[in-house]
């Protein structure tokens, strides 16, 4: 994990780890203040920490759910109103979203 030569999507995310928790952290306190309303779509790959410090995660449709396959291809029918993506570079184009 500590050479990018020999594992480049793994020592990026050891590198930038810290940095992206705290960053999913402050993405959770936003949503829990703002969005009250409207089911947030997202990836729990890089998303995890988001989820977890939601205050509720009744109106989150994640990667997990069995009904997130159909809510990605029309939002509209779960009343999806927010998209969380990530950075689609490195570790990011293996997100589902």
């Amino acid at each position: 994990m500590t050479n990018p030569n020999i594992a480049p999507e793994e020592n990026q995310a050891y590198r930038y780890g810290n940095q992206d928790l705290l960053q999913q952290t402050e993405i959770a306190e936003y949503l829990n203040i703002n969005i009250s309303r409207g089911e947030i779509l997202m990836d729990s790959f890089r998303t995890y920490n988001v989820i977890l410090n939601l205050e509720n995660t009744n109106n989150v449709i994640t990667s997990c759910s069995y009904n997130f396959n159909a809510a990605v291809k029309s939002s509209e029918s779960y009343n999806g109103q927010y998209i969380l993506t990530v950075d689609p570079s490195d570790v990011g184009a293996l997100d589902a979203i």
